[in-house]
This record gives C-alpha cells, structure tokens and sequence, in this order.
C-alpha cells in the first residue's frame, strides 16, 4: 500500500519537473523571439531602429551643442580681431601724418617750423602725408587709397607705397584727413598761386622781416570769406587783381607765416578759382603749401 502511494507521488513529481522544463524552454523561446529574428539576426527590426533613433538624436544633440560652442568662439576670435584692427588702424593713421621725414632738408625745414608754429607739434593732427616712408612693419598687412597730388612743384612722391596682400576679410576705414595737395619753392621777387573753396594754403618766405603785396582776383565776380591768420574777412573779388591787405594780418614777432583758409565762394564754387599773387622788393625764396580735406580709406587685412 505504501509502495503504491510512493509511487503516484513520483509520477506527479515527474509530471511536475516536466511541466517546468517546458515552461522553461517556451519561455526561452519567448525572450529568443524577442531578440533573435528569424533569420538568424542577434537583434530584431525593432531593436535596430531604436538604437538608429537613439544614434540620430544623440548625434543632432551633441552637433549643436559643438555648433554652439564653435559659434561662441569665433564671435569672441571676430570680436577681439575687430579690437585689435581698431587699434592697429588709429597706430597707422598715427605714423602716417603730416609731414613725414621723407622730403628734401630746406622742404622739411619749411613744413616743420609751419607746424610748430600753426600747431605747437611736429605733426599735423588729423593729417594724411600721402609721401610718408615706408618703413612701418605691423603685424597686419595694409594699404592706403591713392591720393591724387596735383599742381605740384617739386614734391618728393615716394613712389614704393606699401601695397597689402590680402589672403583673409579685409576691414576697410574711412577718415577725413587734411592732405598736401600741392609743395612748391620758388626764387623770385613774385610768386602765384591758387585756390579753391575749403582748401588750405601757407606761404613764407626766407626774409623773417618781409612780406610784399598780396593781390587776388577770380574767374567771375564774386564774393569770398577767407580766414587769414586766425581772423575772418570778407573780399569782393573782380576778374582783375586788387589789394587783399592780407598782410596786416602778420605777427612779425613769430615770423612772417600767412595762413589762408578759404571758407566759401558764392559764385560758382566748384569752378571759380582764386588767384594769389605775393609781390616782394626783391628775389626771395617763396615757400607755399595748399592742403586739402580728403576721404582717406585705410585697408587692414586680417
């Protein structure tokens, strides 16, 4: 009797131990289906296109986010190269103006006491010598726009300009600058020159203690406003000379400069010419420079 009991009792745990063998070997088929195709692949479909998603977004995350960071650091490069060009244009203005050394010892005689003289400085703030000495080494390659000197009588032009070589962006500045337009000697008893509305001229002669008449007419009638030494006058000029009595207008004290600024013509100031004749007792060398406000572009290459 209690061999039989025994023996249902093995058979129910034989049943049982197979039931679990079969649930095991169903369940492994289950997760095996969930991660092997039937193919024969190790992932399914599934499997693939989530990882290929996962990829796409990590990669579009991690490609603005280094987008980003680049963008920063070239506004910070940009911003600090644009510093820097600033101060390199304002250094190179600086070297470059009026007068240099690169004219003949009586011209630079001349243009240095006229300087000292007018603006207590070897230079002429705000100036252009477009005849400068290329001799400036910068750390950035540059070069200035052609200034036209015209009229011109015996004014030394440099004639190796500086010419920049641009490989990169090029910043361009844009300055109005008082040029020379014109630097003359003459030996003589009379000397002429011209003028135009806005321009600058400066006579003196080798006699500190001598200026002869100074005459002035104009292509048509006119009136003129000029600033002579300091002081406003006006003239009514005809086509045929007459006094101009600029000459009352000296400090002989500090030497017989004469400074004429011409500040309007109201007849046809583009074309009407003003005609200067200074006449002396005797031969005198005659100094005279004309200057003008030009728009001076400085390109700096980076």
């Amino acid at each position: 009797m209690k061999i039989i009991k025994k023996s249902k009792i093995l058979a129910k745990l034989e049943g049982i131990a197979k039931n679990s063998d079969q649930f095991k070997f169903r369940g492994q088929n289950i997760l095996t289906r969930k991660l092997r195709s039937k193919k024969g692949y190790i992932f399914s479909y599934e499997a693939l296109i989530v990882i290929m998603l996962f990829l796409i977004i990590f990669f579009i995350i991690t490609s603005n986010l280094f987008n980003s960071f680049l963008n920063v650091q070239n506004e910070v490069q940009d911003t600090q190269e644009v510093q820097k060009v600033n101060l390199l244009a304002a250094k190179i203005y600086n070297d470059y103006e009026f007068p240099s050394d690169n004219y003949e010892v009586d011209y630079h005689n001349f243009l240095t006491s006229l300087t000292r003289h007018y603006y207590d400085d070897e230079k002429i703030k705000g100036s252009y010598d477009p005849n400068c000495d290329d001799t400036y080494n910068y750390e950035y390659e540059y070069q200035f726009t052609n200034i036209l000197v015209s009229d011109v009588n015996s004014l030394v032009i440099n004639n190796s300009k500086h010419q920049g070589v641009f490989s990169r962006k090029v910043y361009n500045f844009n300055g109005k600058k008082l040029v020379p337009i014109s630097l003359s000697k003459l030996t003589g008893y009379k000397y002429y020159f011209t003028m135009n509305q806005g321009q600058i001229f400066y006579y003196k002669n080798n006699d500190e203690g001598a200026l002869g008449n100074v005459t002035i007419r104009a292509d048509v009638p006119t009136n003129a406003i000029f600033e002579i030494n300091g002081v406003l006058t006006n003239r009514t000029l005809s086509t045929t000379d007459s006094r101009s009595e600029f000459e009352k207008f000296l400090d002989y004290n500090n030497g017989n400069y004469l400074e004429i600024k011409l500040l309007s013509v109201y007849n046809n100031p583009e074309t009407n010419n003003i005609y200067f004749t200074v006449t002396n007792d005797y031969n005198l060398v005659n100094y005279g420079l004309k200057m003008e406000s030009k728009n001076v572009t400085l390109s700096i290459g980076a």
